[in-house]
């Protein structure tokens, strides 16, 4: 998020050493593609909010002028600067998806939070957090922003016609391959067998998770694979519930609201086909498993 910055504050268009040629005006930290950037900030907002809302110490409920005097300079306030710089990050990525795929993960943990018993006084906290990067970002400029999000309702966008005759494309594989798929990693080869006369472009990804693991491993292994990680999201915000050690629920509150993002965000991109994004979700899913399990243990003891 840090690097995005840089990049976006200073024009100054670099990956390490490689001149960006794409999403120059925008920030997309050490990623080529935006839309992956915003995927991985997308899964880490979920756990600073996490950390912040289940932290807010009970006794200052209410007490805002003791809570700032317990808090201020400490942790809590580093938490928040995270949080703002990350959050910063991912509006500057001028990614649509990525910014709601990312509110859909805060809202996962915000919900968490309200069925806590002590922690509904996080909302007006969670309020404060979000005031502060959407302030930056106002004042130095939204516009862009505002822009990308007006252009998707103009009938000649060209991404969006683009994208659903790719989808269209790899519905019509899926029908030739619908019990084992063609082989996993194998949609770019097994795609221009499909592929319109009006896209004349090499696809290597459907921008739809569910429809390129469809085409490649069949249609019921994608429906096993997407619903077990759904069921990880509600296990994972049931977990919270069982848990008593703070560090633990914030872990399993971050763990449900960081998988949110990403199953959202796989319907228009392809994130999980990144290995540095698929190889954090595929730690965060595990996480979340191992939390459900042990506070499923807890409550049979």
């Amino acid at each position: 998020a840090v690097y995005g910055l840089v990049q976006y504050l200073t024009g100054w268009q670099y990956i390490f050493s490689y001149a960006k040629q794409h999403h120059t005006q925008m920030a997309t930290g050490t990623y080529i593609n935006k839309n992956n950037y915003a995927g991985l900030l997308g899964m880490v907002l979920p756990f600073l909010l996490a950390l912040i809302w289940f932290r807010f110490p009970a006794e200052s409920r209410g007490n805002w002028r003791r809570f700032l005097a317990l808090q201020f300079p400490g942790p809590w306030m580093v938490q928040v600067v995270l949080f703002t710089v990350v959050f910063l990050g991912l509006i500057i990525s001028y990614s649509r998806m990525g910014l709601l795929s990312a509110l859909a993960g805060l809202v996962t943990v915000m919900a968490i939070g309200l069925s806590q018993r002590g922690k509904r006084s996080g909302m007006a906290l969670t309020i404060l957090v979000l005031a502060v990067p959407l302030a930056y970002a106002a004042w130095i400029g939204l516009t862009p922003v505002v822009d990308s999000f007006q252009g998707l309702a103009t009938p000649e966008y060209q991404q969006v016609e683009v994208r659903k005759k790719i989808w269209r494309d790899t519905v019509d594989l899926v029908r030739d391959f619908p019990l084992v798929g063609t082989g996993l990693g194998t949609y770019r080869w097994a795609l221009p067998h499909y592929q319109s006369e009006t896209v004349l472009l090499f696809v290597d990804h459907a921008h739809n998770d569910y429809l390129q693991f469809a085409a490649e491993i069949g249609i019921p292994a994608a429906l096993l694979l997407f619903g077990a990680l759904w069921s990880l999201v509600v296990r994972g915000a049931w977990a919270v519930a069982g848990i008593e050690r703070t560090y633990n629920k914030i872990l399993a509150a971050g763990c449900a609201g960081a998988l949110v993002p990403i199953l959202v965000y796989s319907a228009a991109e392809f994130n999980l086909q990144i290995p540095a994004n698929a190889f954090l979700y595929a730690w965060i899913a595990g996480t979340a498993a191992a939390a459900s399990q042990a506070a499923d243990s807890a409550r049979t003891v």
